[in-house]
């Protein structure tokens, strides 16, 4: 998803080490599961935006609701800073991002509560012009923005490693990046040979088609920001048509390369024609908590378990939420009863009528 503002956080700063204060104590004795019984799972997914600026921001609440939701995947998304789409430093250290100790806390939470987790790192503009985003970046030393982007991630593949994490995101929606394909796989195999978990990079969802390494990835990352409307309030029957459109190509699309597709981001403000924009989180339109539980239904309606879904995370549980807020999240909306009754079914669960 295009970032229209510099929308969350940034990382650097050293690896903490022993038991971080308000961390729970690393899980120990568990055999971790392999690689084959992580893909043979469904994803039920959240992301939890890390944004907050607070050192010692205690992000277990979030996890909880998370957890209570019926997720069994959780995806700590946070960001580092690139002062331009010609800059190849990258910036860990600004308080944007959340600091080792507080990542690490974050992780030992999700674990307590028997989620599986998805480390999402990814690079912001510092202060993009009008048309910048990270899908437009220009390095001006192509093969040192890749030097500086391995060491960036092989720190947060260490931190994963040393915690149980089982997948890692390598990457999200770097489109101009993207066909750089030697590049990316020296990138994989560097990830490997330190993290044993599921490897997995973010593409737009008009742009996954040009990635060439995914064969060296265990599954496809998709951020989905399908329009699903082209008019002012449609309905949940609509809305499904499209999301079929979408499907056939998807289903068909990852049998052919051989990997499963997992949504990495689905989300939707609560907005007034959120159905037709989105990605469009700054629209001035009025709040509609409505349809954005129907873009949810629709999404449910339009993705049952089936052969070739990997899973979905939905975008984002992050801020209080409730009838008034404006933001993507569904917490406290019509959507998270939605989301709730979704989750059941995918887990085999018998779901509860919507009201």
């Amino acid at each position: 998803m295009r970032s229209i503002l510099p929308l969350a956080a940034l990382l650097l700063l050293p690896a903490g080490g022993g038991d971080e204060k308000g961390a729970p104590p690393r899980p120990a004795g568990k055999a971790p599961p392999s690689r084959q019984a992580l893909l043979d799972e469904v994803h039920r997914g959240v992301v939890l935006g890390m944004h907050s600026k607070e050192r010692g921001f205690d992000y277990g609440p979030a996890v909880n609701e998370i957890a209570d939701l019926g997720a069994n995947w959780i995806s700590l998304s946070f960001v580092a800073l690139l002062d331009s789409v010609k800059a190849t430093a990258i910036d860990r250290s600004s308080s944007r991002t959340p600091c080792d100790e507080d990542l690490v806390a974050t992780i030992r939470k999700a674990k307590a509560k028997n989620l599986r987790v998805l480390l999402f790192p990814i690079v912001l503009l510092r202060n993009p012009g009008p048309d910048d985003w990270r899908g437009v970046l220009e390095p001006s030393d192509v093969e040192e923005w890749f030097r500086n982007y391995k060491g960036f991630l092989l720190h947060y593949a260490r931190i994963g490693r040393d915690e149980g994490v089982e997948a890692l995101s390598i990457g999200s929606e770097y489109c101009r990046q993207e066909k750089k394909n030697a590049s990316w796989r020296q990138v994989i195999r560097a990830v490997r040979e330190v993290f044993p978990g599921l490897l997995t990079y973010s593409a737009n969802w008009d742009h996954y088609e040009v990635p060439e390494f995914w064969d060296d990835l265990d599954f496809i990352g998709m951020s989905s920001y399908h329009r699903l409307s082209y008019s002012k309030d449609p309905t949940v029957d609509e809305m499904v048509k499209k999301w079929e459109e979408v499907r056939g190509k998807v289903v068909e699309d990852a049998r052919k390369l051989g990997k499963k597709i997992a949504f990495t981001e689905v989300g939707y403000p609560s907005i007034d024609d959120c159905s037709q924009y989105p990605w469009n989180y700054l629209m001035k339109n009025a709040l509609d908590l409505d349809e954005q539980a129907d873009c949810y239904r629709a999404f449910a309606a339009a993705w049952p378990r089936q052969e070739g879904l990997q899973g979905v995370y939905f975008y984002e549980w992050w801020g209080e939420g409730g009838p008034e807020d404006r933001s993507y999240t569904p917490r406290g909306k019509p959507a998270e009863k939605v989301l709730r009754e979704y989750f059941r079914k995918l887990s085999g669960e018998e779901p509860q009528p919507s009201r």
